[in-house]
């Protein structure tokens, strides 16, 4: 890699780690990082999201968000989960959308 791009993704990288959605997300991780039962419950949202993403039949979606939605208030009850779910989710916005930027401005076929 040149080194002018170098310092630019450095900087780049930098500009992440400063923006309020990366901060609120880091924030969520500490808050909830020693607390096993907690992180038992996020990742159980988070495995309820894959098994939701991964269904290609429409009617078995729907049970599926429908069981996902249920659990998720389930789960969520709980403030330390909702708000670490509520920080992830922004951050994977904020990340997906400098993706898509990258790549609907960079052709790779």
């Amino acid at each position: 890699m040149s080194k002018d791009i170098d310092v630019i993704v450095d900087d780049f990288i930098e500009a992440i780690k400063d923006s309020t959605s990366y901060k609120e997300y880091i924030r969520a991780q500490e808050m909830v990082k020693d607390l096993p039962d907690v992180i038992a419950k996020i990742n159980e949202i988070r495995a309820l999201n894959l098994q939701l993403q991964s269904i290609q039949n429409s009617d078995q979606a729907y049970d599926v968000q429908e069981k996902l939605e249920k659990r998720f208030d389930e789960l969520s009850e709980d403030q330390r989960v909702y708000d670490f779910i509520e920080a992830e989710n922004s951050f994977i916005g904020l990340y997906q959308e400098i993706n898509r930027r990258i790549m609907d401005q960079i052709q790779v076929i």
